[in-house]
């Protein structure tokens, strides 16, 4: 672990990033990541920045059309997660029904419960591949509101301050 710690420490160096974050990653201790709706305050020039940027935004969204022209309220995340929840739940009840039917089908007896179990352990990986886009979308949905409640916050503090927009 001491290891990868000492790599990512040289890569953040590398990158432009402060010497105290590269000290603090070295140590293993927490560090501020910067989320790709603000801005990496911490790395030293606006090229880092750019580069951090460009790193954590590929592949993070789901690009369907119609996804980015909804607004992200609650209503929509609760029912992006309900549907990857549903999708999960109905990939596990499949595999531990085909598990305990094969079993049947060979001869075997296969308990009700360990069929579910094998069903949840093969299912686990599965569902995120074949899910990938709606767990995509959960997490686009996740950020979308947390991206309009830290503006929604960002804009009563300015107000409690007195700034003018």
């Amino acid at each position: 672990m001491f290891y990868l710690y000492t790599q990512l420490g040289w890569l953040l160096e590398q990158s432009g990033v402060s010497k105290e974050t590269v000290m603090s990653v070295r140590r293993g201790t927490k560090v501020p990541i910067a989320r790709a709706d603000e801005p990496a305050r911490w790395a030293k020039n606006e090229s880092a920045r750019a580069r951090i940027l460009e790193s954590m935004s590929e592949d993070r969204s789901v690009s369907t059309p119609s996804n980015q022209d909804a607004p992200a309220t609650m209503g929509t995340l609760a029912v992006a997660v309900l549907l990857y929840t549903a999708a999960r739940l109905a990939l596990v009840v499949a595999l531990a029904a085909i598990i305990y039917f094969v079993g049947k089908a060979v001869g075997v007896d296969v308990p009700v419960l360990v069929a579910a179990v094998f069903g949840v352990l093969i299912a686990l990986p599965l569902g995120m591949v074949l899910f990938k886009t709606l767990r995509l979308r959960v997490n686009d949905q996740i950020a979308r509101v947390d991206a309009e409640r830290s503006a929604r916050q960002a804009d009563i503090q300015s107000r409690l301050r007195g700034d003018e927009k």
